[in-house]
């Protein structure tokens, strides 16, 4: 059963491919490139380390991953001086459990590495523990403040999402650090009025909203 899926995922990705979206596999092989999830047993709601090795320094990494339910994702990333990736991966409730299969194509030697198994069991998510805050808050029409989250999954992507007194919206993505922390400076332009600005971030690596933290704009 393995090989047929198997076989299907290079298939899949090879369609990808042809439109211009993912890499085609190959065949062709030299030195190993390996990627590895620990932990290998996930409860949904939780986050694993996935990490890569035996990359081209510095260049292109392809990462797909399927999920238990059969729907899958993937994004591009850099690699280290030393061939090397490491990122946080989150499994949702909401796409089962089972097995969760993930691989990388390395672009410089148009290789992908064998993929990798995961095991999700259900599992309770954990207590939501990403903050925001704002500082000066309030803050005058006009001015800006700077917006910062703590407690966000480690050099992940953010989506913060803000409502403005006059009920207008926008947002942007910000990349979190090493502490799992970002900021990033938010302005108050007249014409939006004054009132309640109520922001609110996505994080990416646990699937989860923060809490609506509000900022007072002042007239």
């Amino acid at each position: 059963m393995r090989p047929i899926f198997l076989a299907l995922a290079l298939a899949l990705l090879s369609v990808f491919a042809t439109g211009g979206i993912a890499p085609a596999a190959t065949h062709a092989q030299t030195a190993p490139l390996a990627v590895a999830v620990s932990p290998g047993t996930v409860a949904t709601g939780n986050t694993a380390t996935v990490s890569g090795s035996g990359f081209t320094p510095n260049s292109y990494a392809y990462v797909y991953y399927q999920r238990p339910d059969g729907t899958y994702n993937a994004f591009y990333l850099i690699t280290s001086a030393t061939g090397t990736f490491s990122f946080s991966l989150g499994f949702l409730a909401s796409h089962g459990t089972g097995t969760e299969y993930v691989s990388a194509h390395n672009y410089a030697t148009a290789r992908w590495a064998p993929f990798a198994l995961v095991t999700v069991t259900s599992g309770t998510p954990p207590a939501t523990k990403q903050t925001l805050a704002a500082s000066p808050n309030p803050v005058a029409r006009g001015a800006s403040a700077v917006v910062s989250g703590k407690g966000f999954t480690p050099n992940r992507y953010v989506y913060v999402y803000w409502q403005r007194p006059d009920n207008t919206t926008n947002a942007t993505f910000v990349f979190t650090d090493a502490g799992g922390s970002f900021s990033f400076t938010l302005g108050f332009v007249a014409s939006h009025g004054c009132g309640k600005e109520t922001v609110q971030a996505y994080d990416y690596g646990t699937g989860t909203f923060s809490a609506p933290y509000t900022i007072t704009v002042g007239c």
